[in-house]
């Protein structure tokens, strides 16, 4: 019987271990927070993308990125030669950081990454104007890849968006 228990125990654990990190503060109205988040992804054409090398540090650098599409995922682009998507080759978790407009509101999303090389995937989710694809990327689609990060989950700060007042953590939202 204590074997059985001692099994159940560990069960549900794991069970809650993946479902939700501990320290989160969902979102007590998820359609809110996805709005407020939305609204400054969206007005943050530039946002910071954080992969880890091949050490454990943490390596930042600004990049321009999709607008989000009905899941929160977000599609950055690059070169085949940079070193972020050796990083992501070798650990594809990362961490999107948007700024909003008045230095007062955030989006973090945490999330996995994937790269994709391939025409399809590419043309579908190409979100720039011609003009401005063509003076980074002249020969579109060839030296191309784009990075898709799918969130885990995200956390915003926003003035309507009640941070925790115990510890100020922001209201978090969770994705299958």
């Amino acid at each position: 019987m204590k074997t059985i228990l001692s099994y159940l125990l560990m069960v549900i654990g794991i069970g809650q271990a993946l479902a939700e990190p501990p320290e989160l503060n969902l979102a007590k109205d998820r359609d809110a927070v996805l709005t407020a988040a939305r609204k400054i992804i969206e007005s943050d054409p530039f946002m910071t993308l954080v992969t880890v090398d091949a050490q454990g540090q943490p390596r930042t650098r600004t990049v321009e990125h999709s607008p989000p599409d009905a899941e929160m995922v977000v599609y950055v682009s690059t070169i085949p030669s940079t070193r972020k998507l050796d990083q992501i080759q070798n650990n594809p978790k990362e961490t999107l950081y948007f700024d909003g407009p008045d230095d007062k509101t955030y989006v973090s999303i945490m999330g996995h990454a994937t790269v994709h090389t391939d025409i399809d995937t590419i043309i579908k989710n190409e979100w720039r104007e011609e003009a401005a694809r063509e003076k980074f990327w002249p020969d579109f689609p060839d030296n191309y890849v784009l990075i898709r990060i799918q969130p885990k989950w995200l956390e915003v700060v926003a003035p309507d968006i009640d941070s925790r007042e115990s510890d100020w953590r922001p209201q978090a939202v969770i994705f299958d």
